[in-house]
């Protein structure tokens, strides 16, 4: 009996201490490791021109650690609120200028300036035909669309076409040649400097 009375007792208390720590709100965790601190990159992107250095607008900055970005301005600023203390990589890159990465070590918050280099431009351009009982002839009217730019044009009275632009080195391009009546025609060309690419077409 004095034996059960022992057992009630000690399960009252432990019931009781239960209910302390529940209300306490405390629990038996392992310290909170303290947040990583966090600062602001800004700068300016910028290019050579003929007329000295000049602002480059719309240039997208993305840094590493964490992923943010940012867009120029037209004073071709940027601000990156949030980023990390630590190591970074910053990537710059418009469709008109080869893309620039910067290593930087973030210890406060920091300015980074980068400068760009305008892409090389170069011409982009062929023929559409089409093979007749006479040979082969150009076919007139051709959409063709160009997806590095999103640029569309039609072949003239000689089935020729043409882009120019900043393609830059290594530029794959896939282009879309349409016109009712033939079937769709694509194709995948590296650019490496003025490129011709001919294309014959086939009737439905």
């Amino acid at each position: 009996m004095k034996q059960m009375k022992r057992m009630k007792r000690l399960t009252i208390a432990v019931s009781v201490a239960a209910s302390m720590w529940a209300c306490d709100g405390s629990s038996p965790t392992s310290p909170t490791a303290p947040p990583l601190a966090r600062y602001t990159l800004s700068g300016v992107v910028s290019e050579v021109t003929p007329t000295g250095q000049a602002p480059v607008q719309g240039a997208r900055v993305e840094s590493s650690n964490p992923r943010r970005a940012a867009t120029t301005d037209q004073t071709g600023s940027y601000r990156i609120d949030g980023v990390y203390a630590g190591p970074n990589s910053v990537r710059v890159s418009t469709e008109a200028h080869e893309t620039v990465s910067r290593d930087v070590t973030i210890a406060g918050d920091t300015r980074l300036d980068i400068q760009v280099i305008q892409r090389a431009t170069y011409t982009l351009s062929g023929v559409v035909s089409e093979m007749t009982s006479t040979g082969q002839v150009p076919v007139e009217g051709v959409q063709v669309d160009e997806g590095y730019f999103h640029a569309q044009v039609k072949t003239d009275t000689n089935g020729f076409y043409s882009f120019t632009g900043p393609y830059g080195t290594d530029i794959r391009n896939f282009v879309l040649f349409t016109k009712e009546g033939y079937l769709t025609a694509t194709s995948e060309v590296a650019i490496n400097g003025n490129t011709r690419l001919d294309v014959q077409l086939v009737r439905r």
